[in-house]
C-alpha cells in the first residue's frame, strides 16, 4: 500500500480553501468542521491503537468527507445572488409573474 502523507494533503487542501471566500461564514464553518472530524477520527485512531497506515487512510478519509460542499456552498451563493438580481432585472420577464416567483423566491432562500 502507498504511503499517504497526512500533512502534505492538508497543505494541499488548505491550497484548494483558497478558491473560497473563507470571509464567508458558511465556507469557515465547513473549513472548521473538516478540521473537527480529522482531529475526532485522530483521537479514535489513537484509542484504537491503529496501524500507522491505517491511521493515516483515516485522517485523509476524513480530511476530504466533505470536500464537495465548498462547492455546493460557492453554487448555492451564486443561486442566491441570480435570486435576488433576476426579480428586478426585467431578466425574468418572459416568465410569467407567478411562475417568476417561483423560480426566483429571494426572500425564501435568504432564511
Amino acid at each position: 500500500m502507498a504511503q499517504i502523507d497526512i500533512e502534505h494533503a492538508k497543505k494541499e487542501f488548505d491550497k484548494y480553501l483558497r478558491d473560497f471566500d473563507l470571509g464567508n461564514p458558511k465556507i469557515l464553518l465547513k473549513k472548521v468542521h473538516t478540521y473537527g472530524v480529522v482531529k475526532a477520527a485522530d483521537y479514535i485512531c489513537t484509542r484504537e491503537e491503529l496501524k500507522p497506515e491505517d491511521r493515516d487512510l483515516a485522517l485523509l478519509i476524513a480530511l476530504l468527507h466533505d470536500i464537495g460542499r465548498f462547492e455546493q456552498l460557492k453554487a448555492y451563493n451564486i443561486m442566491m445572488i441570480t435570486a435576488l438580481i433576476m426579480p428586478d432585472s426585467g431578466l425574468s420577464s418572459f416568465l410569467k409573474r407567478e411562475r417568476s416567483k417561483t423560480l426566483f423566491p429571494a426572500e425564501t432562500m435568504m432564511k
